[in-house]
Parts: structure tokens; sequence; C-alpha cells
């Protein structure tokens, strides 16, 4: 079995849906988050939300569809969380 505890999980689409379901999975697993979504309201509501039950969360507002962006900014995001690296990268 993969040790999640205190790992760092990368989650597109962040703010509803599948993404929040599966950062809050995350986050229960005891997982440090970065989340992103292009809708930056209900991305700060998800991190209140997250954090409130005790995560750490980092946000980005991000545009995946956008061919500007680029996944290696929100990859290098968790070393904010002095860890080096993303354990699981999840785009939605």
């Amino acid at each position: 079995m993969i040790e999640l505890k205190d790992g760092v999980a990368v989650v597109t689409g962040a703010a509803s849906g599948i993404g929040l379901g599966m950062a809050r999975a995350f986050a229960s697993e005891g997982m440090r988050l970065v989340l992103a979504d292009i809708e930056p309201d209900a991305l700060a509501r998800a991190a209140h939300s997250l954090t409130a039950d005790g995560a750490e969360v980092i946000t980005e507002r991000v545009d995946v569809a956008d061919a500007t962006f680029e996944l290696n900014h929100l990859l290098y995001t968790p070393l904010l969380f002095s860890t080096g690296r993303a354990n699981i990268t999840v785009s939605m």
C-alpha cells in the first residue's frame, strides 16, 4: 500500500465535482494539497472548507484549456510545502 500521509497531491478542476471530491479524499489521508481551477471564487470556497477540516492547501487559478498553460508550474508549487515533489497529480 502506498503511504499518502504528508505527501502532496496536485489536483486541477479542484473547486467542485470530482476534483473537489478527490481533494477531500487525499486530505482525509493526510496529504497536503495544491488545488487548481479556473473559477477563483469556487476555488477559494473549496480551500476554505478543506483548511477548516485541517488540510494544508495552496491554490492556483489556472485555465488548463489555455494553450500557454504549463503543468510544470503546478508541479513545482509543492516546493512551497518543502517536499520537493508531487506524489499524486490529477487533472480533471
